[in-house]
């Protein structure tokens, strides 16, 4: 029974339909690819890496010498919240 039931699987191994689908571009590309955008999304991460940084101690130490919209973002820190 066991030999009937290997028989079945092999005769409908060899007799399926087997379906190959075709990449649009070459297997490397895509390596490529991912390599490029990965590298564009270190040079973006990299542009923004000194956002966070404070200055350095003394280097402003009147408010009216910082920059206009470092001002605009203080007074809006201070300023009441509604909500």
């Amino acid at each position: 029974m066991l030999h009937l039931l290997n028989n079945a699987a092999l005769s409908a191994e060899e007799g399926g339909h087997h379906v190959v689908n075709e990449l649009p571009i070459p297997t490397e590309m895509f390596g490529v690819i991912a390599f490029m955008l990965f590298v564009l999304m270190l040079i973006a991460t990299v542009s923004f890496s000194s956002r966070g940084k404070s200055p350095e101690v003394g280097e402003y130490e009147d408010p009216a010498e910082l920059p206009a919209h470092e001002r605009a973002m203080i007074s809006d820190l201070n300023s009441p919240r509604q909500h």
